[in-house]
């Protein structure tokens, strides 16, 4: 990967390089896993390529070397070129908007706003909804007229984000604010 001078290279690219068994980008990135995020609520954070204000912060680790870096932003993240990380930093940042939404009692609606199929599959496949409540939750999401959704549906909508999904977003993320 051909790039100019700057302090992206320079702070971001040369070291995940150097720090990982293959000698150049394309392969380098293969090398990396997601093995932590964290939320500043006052996007005071800089990234490690030099963005500055970033609030979600991933780190990486090396799976050959358990060599880490970050904090490192999304955007940068994306720039790996990876369909499962990009994937990863949706799922992430989804947990902390749901979470933050929770916490200041907002209403919240199943959309996309906060949900999206794969933060609805990764919830289920960490056990924090059950195949019942998972199935329930991916066809309401999946309705096209929201307007169609009844008043029981709603009730156990917030159920399920009230009670199952806040008690595990707790757990998770505990900690994990600046």
């Amino acid at each position: 990967m051909k790039r100019k001078n700057s302090a992206y290279t320079k702070n971001l690219i040369i070291p995940i390089v150097e720090a990982s068994l293959s000698a150049n980008w394309e392969e380098a990135v293969l090398e990396w896993d997601i093995c932590d995020c964290q939320e500043d609520e006052t996007a005071q954070t800089d990234c490690m390529c030099g963005h500055e204000g970033i609030r979600y912060l991933f780190y990486i680790r090396n799976r050959h070397n358990n060599r880490t870096f970050g904090p490192i932003g999304s955007e940068c993240i994306k720039k790996f070129g990876r369909k499962d990380l990009s994937s990863e930093v949706d799922v992430q940042e989804r947990m902390f908007r749901l979470y933050d939404a929770i916490r200041k009692r907002e209403f919240i609606e199943l959309n996309s706003d906060f949900f999206s199929r794969k933060l609805l599959l990764y919830l289920f496949e960490q056990n924090a909804l059950d195949e019942g409540d998972y199935q329930f939750m991916l066809d309401m999401f999946n309705k096209r007229d929201k307007d169609s959704i009844t008043y029981g549906q709603q009730r156990k909508i917030n159920a399920v984000v009230g009670f199952t999904l806040k008690s595990y977003l707790q757990r998770k993320l505990a900690g994990k604010y600046r």
